[in-house]
Protein backbone atom coordinates (compact mmCIF):
# COMPACT_ATOMS: atom_id res chain seq x y z
CA UNK A 1 0.00 0.00 0.00
CA UNK A 2 1.10 3.69 -0.69
CA UNK A 3 0.37 7.11 0.94
CA UNK A 4 -1.37 7.61 -2.00
CA UNK A 5 -3.99 4.86 -1.38
CA UNK A 6 -4.41 5.67 2.34
CA UNK A 7 -8.19 5.99 3.30
CA UNK A 8 -9.71 6.73 6.31
CA UNK A 9 -12.92 5.40 7.64
CA UNK A 10 -0.26 -11.87 18.13
CA UNK A 11 3.47 -10.63 17.82
CA UNK A 12 3.84 -11.65 14.72
CA UNK A 13 7.24 -10.61 12.93
CA UNK A 14 8.54 -8.71 15.51
CA UNK A 15 7.88 -6.65 18.57
CA UNK A 16 5.16 -3.96 18.79
CA UNK A 17 5.56 -0.15 19.65
CA UNK A 18 3.56 0.63 22.71
CA UNK A 19 2.91 4.45 22.75
CA UNK A 20 2.94 5.96 26.39
CA UNK A 21 1.37 9.36 27.84
CA UNK A 22 3.23 11.78 26.68
CA UNK A 23 5.55 11.75 24.15
CA UNK A 24 7.07 8.84 21.81
CA UNK A 25 9.98 9.94 19.62
CA UNK A 26 9.81 7.56 16.40
CA UNK A 27 10.92 7.11 12.50
CA UNK A 28 8.97 5.79 10.28
CA UNK A 29 10.34 3.25 8.23
CA UNK A 30 7.46 1.46 5.89
CA UNK A 31 4.73 2.44 3.83
CA UNK A 32 1.57 2.02 5.38
CA UNK A 33 -0.20 -1.43 5.74
CA UNK A 34 -4.33 -1.08 6.38
CA UNK A 35 -6.00 -4.01 7.82
CA UNK A 36 -9.30 -4.25 9.35
CA UNK A 37 -10.26 -6.01 12.99
CA UNK A 38 -13.08 -6.35 14.99
CA UNK A 39 -12.78 -5.79 19.15
CA UNK A 40 -15.47 -7.83 20.71
CA UNK A 41 -16.33 -5.99 24.10
CA UNK A 42 -18.13 -9.28 25.44
CA UNK A 43 -14.74 -11.20 25.21
CA UNK A 44 -12.15 -8.41 25.46
CA UNK A 45 -10.57 -9.36 22.21
CA UNK A 46 -9.50 -8.37 19.36
CA UNK A 47 -10.03 -10.71 15.74
CA UNK A 48 -8.80 -10.10 12.70
CA UNK A 49 -11.29 -9.36 9.77
CA UNK A 50 -11.64 -12.13 6.56
CA UNK A 51 -13.59 -9.79 4.76
CA UNK A 52 -16.17 -12.01 2.91
CA UNK A 53 -15.16 -14.62 5.12
CA UNK A 54 -15.93 -13.16 8.97
CA UNK A 55 -18.13 -14.64 10.98
CA UNK A 56 -18.07 -10.83 12.81
CA UNK A 57 -18.82 -8.71 9.76
CA UNK A 58 -21.93 -11.58 9.43
CA UNK A 59 -22.84 -10.60 13.19
CA UNK A 60 -23.18 -6.69 12.00
CA UNK A 61 -19.62 -5.96 13.94
CA UNK A 62 -18.23 -2.89 12.96
CA UNK A 63 -14.52 -3.20 11.65
CA UNK A 64 -12.09 -0.50 12.46
CA UNK A 65 -9.55 0.32 10.14
CA UNK A 66 -5.74 0.09 11.53
CA UNK A 67 -2.30 1.04 9.62
CA UNK A 68 0.60 -1.17 10.26
CA UNK A 69 4.18 0.09 9.97
CA UNK A 70 7.54 -0.79 10.32
CA UNK A 71 8.98 2.13 13.07
CA UNK A 72 12.38 2.93 14.95
CA UNK A 73 11.49 3.48 18.61
CA UNK A 74 13.70 6.55 19.52
CA UNK A 75 13.55 5.24 23.01
CA UNK A 76 15.59 2.30 22.68
CA UNK A 77 16.41 2.13 19.13
CA UNK A 78 14.84 -0.73 18.16
CA UNK A 79 12.90 -1.95 15.18
CA UNK A 80 9.24 -2.08 16.09
CA UNK A 81 6.07 -2.69 14.64
CA UNK A 82 3.55 -0.21 15.23
CA UNK A 83 -0.30 -0.04 14.31
CA UNK A 84 -1.57 3.19 14.17
CA UNK A 85 -5.47 4.25 13.59
CA UNK A 86 -7.06 7.52 11.29
CA UNK A 87 -6.08 9.71 14.50
CA UNK A 88 -2.49 9.29 14.08
CA UNK A 89 -2.20 8.25 9.79
CA UNK A 90 -4.43 11.42 8.50
CA UNK A 91 -1.84 13.80 10.82
CA UNK A 92 1.44 11.72 9.63
CA UNK A 93 0.15 11.80 5.63
CA UNK A 94 -0.80 15.75 6.15
CA UNK A 95 3.12 15.78 6.41
CA UNK A 96 3.66 13.52 3.19
CA UNK A 97 1.23 15.79 1.72
CA UNK A 98 2.48 19.00 2.39
CA UNK A 99 5.40 19.96 0.13
CA UNK A 100 7.35 21.45 3.34
CA UNK A 101 7.35 18.48 4.84
CA UNK A 102 6.75 15.82 1.87
CA UNK A 103 9.42 12.87 1.31
CA UNK A 104 10.08 10.09 -1.22
CA UNK A 105 10.52 6.98 -0.22
CA UNK A 106 8.89 4.22 1.93
CA UNK A 107 11.80 6.01 4.82
CA UNK A 108 10.55 9.53 6.65
CA UNK A 109 13.68 11.72 6.39
CA UNK A 110 12.86 12.86 10.01
CA UNK A 111 11.66 11.38 13.65
CA UNK A 112 8.43 12.70 14.61
CA UNK A 113 6.73 12.73 18.31
CA UNK A 114 3.37 11.23 19.04
CA UNK A 115 1.90 12.82 21.87
CA UNK A 116 -0.76 10.75 23.60
CA UNK A 117 -2.83 12.60 26.49
CA UNK A 118 -5.33 11.26 28.18
CA UNK A 119 -6.62 7.80 28.65
CA UNK A 120 -9.37 5.19 26.98
CA UNK A 121 -12.00 6.98 25.03
CA UNK A 122 -10.56 10.46 25.97
CA UNK A 123 -7.44 9.56 24.24
CA UNK A 124 -6.28 12.66 22.28
CA UNK A 125 -2.90 12.38 19.83
CA UNK A 126 -0.86 14.32 18.39
CA UNK A 127 2.15 14.16 15.67
CA UNK A 128 4.41 16.86 15.86
CA UNK A 129 7.43 16.20 13.16
CA UNK A 130 10.78 17.41 13.91
CA UNK A 131 12.59 19.84 11.61
CA UNK A 132 15.83 18.13 11.79
CA UNK A 133 16.36 16.08 8.09
CA UNK A 134 19.22 13.21 9.31
CA UNK A 135 19.87 10.31 7.35
CA UNK A 136 19.07 6.74 9.17
CA UNK A 137 22.74 5.30 10.42
CA UNK A 138 24.20 2.67 7.96
CA UNK A 139 23.34 0.05 11.47
CA UNK A 140 19.35 1.33 10.35
CA UNK A 141 19.54 0.94 7.45
CA UNK A 142 21.07 -3.01 7.68
CA UNK A 143 17.87 -3.17 9.71
CA UNK A 144 15.45 -1.66 7.51
CA UNK A 145 16.45 -4.23 4.97
CA UNK A 146 15.96 -6.91 6.97
CA UNK A 147 12.05 -6.32 7.91
CA UNK A 148 9.56 -8.45 6.72
CA UNK A 149 7.35 -7.19 4.10
CA UNK A 150 3.97 -5.67 6.51
CA UNK A 151 1.91 -7.73 3.69
CA UNK A 152 3.29 -11.02 5.06
CA UNK A 153 2.89 -9.60 8.85
CA UNK A 154 -0.82 -9.00 8.20
CA UNK A 155 -1.70 -12.28 6.63
CA UNK A 156 -0.20 -13.86 9.56
CA UNK A 157 -2.65 -11.72 11.88
CA UNK A 158 -5.61 -12.95 9.67
CA UNK A 159 -4.70 -15.91 11.79
CA UNK A 160 -6.48 -14.32 14.55
CA UNK A 161 -9.73 -14.17 12.49
CA UNK A 162 -12.89 -15.72 13.07
CA UNK A 163 -14.06 -17.40 10.11
CA UNK A 164 -17.47 -18.45 8.78
CA UNK A 165 -18.70 -21.48 10.40
CA UNK A 166 -19.20 -23.41 6.81
CA UNK A 167 -19.58 -26.69 7.91
CA UNK A 168 -22.72 -25.49 9.64
CA UNK A 169 -23.94 -23.47 6.98
CA UNK A 170 -24.38 -25.67 4.60
CA UNK A 171 -25.58 -28.57 7.18
CA UNK A 172 -28.52 -26.72 7.32
CA UNK A 173 -29.36 -26.63 3.45
CA UNK A 174 -28.80 -22.79 2.99
CA UNK A 175 -26.61 -22.45 -0.39
CA UNK A 176 -23.28 -21.15 0.30
CA UNK A 177 -24.09 -18.97 -2.97
CA UNK A 178 -26.87 -17.14 -1.27
CA UNK A 179 -25.42 -15.74 1.78
CA UNK A 180 -24.81 -11.53 0.49
CA UNK A 181 -21.61 -11.48 1.90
Amino acid sequence: MSWANVKFATKEGGEWLKLEAGGNVIRIVSEPEDRGKHFINAEKKGYACLASECFWCAQGEPIKIGFLFHVIDRKDGKMKLAEFGSTIVEQLKNFKDDAEWAWDGAVMPYNVKIKKDGAGLDTVYSVIASPTRTELTAGEKAGVEKLKPLAEIKAALKKTGKPMPTKVVEEEGIPLDSIPF
